[in-house]
């Protein structure tokens, strides 16, 4: 139903402003964890509540739930991966863990359709769904110490302090180099060569 998946996409909007909210009394990690739990107790009522046509009102509902979890969740999940990734490696990282966002989103909807289209009970498939929110949890309580990891990642790795360090002398040397190479003076190339 459109007008489900709209009052989904609304939901966003509160749901991101939840998520500012918590991370700033608690912090991002535990705003995570508290999405990841609205957004699995939300799909296992889901599989439970919806039964059949003419339940429009509760698909809203639950349509309005999965979207604040969503907006929620993005929001409290990025925050925590810009915080922890050490000084230096920002790009790297946060291609891998956008790379790893994605090479696995598919397999929810796969788990639904192949279900759904062998004739299980589409309450199985929508519970299915939920049995990845609830891996996410699980995965959330193992993390570490978020304090320490933000402490880490602020120290940054000292081979890349060194390595931007030589770059910064090797873009040094260029510019020296070609201020010598200008005036003419023999000097300046033999002191850069």
């Amino acid at each position: 139903n459109g007008i489900a998946i709209l009052v989904m996409f609304i939901g966003t909007v509160p749901g991101a402003l939840l998520s500012k909210y918590c991370t700033n009394r608690l912090n991002p990690l535990w705003s995570a964890k508290i999405a990841v739990t609205i957004m699995t107790v939300n799909t296992a009522l889901a599989a439970v509540l919806l039964t059949g046509p003419g339940q429009q009102i509760r698909t809203y509902i639950i349509g309005g739930i999965w979207g604040v979890g969503t907006g929620w969740k993005y929001t409290a999940e990025r925050c925590i991966v810009c915080q922890v990734i050490p000084k230096g490696q920002d790009a790297e990282l946060m291609g891998y863990y956008l790379f790893c966002g994605q090479i696995l989103l598919w397999l929810p909807s796969l788990i639904f359709t192949i279900l759904n289209e062998n004739g299980v009970n589409m309450r199985i498939g929508i519970a299915s769904v939920g049995a990845f929110f609830l891996i996410a949890l699980v995965a959330y309580f193992i993390m570490g110490n978020y304090k320490e990891a933000m402490r880490v990642a602020a120290e940054g790795n000292g081979a890349d302090d060194d390595a931007a360090g030589s770059l910064s002398e090797a873009s040094d040397t260029k510019v020296n180099a070609s201020a010598c190479e200008e005036d003419g003076s023999t000097t300046c190339r033999a002191e850069n060569a």
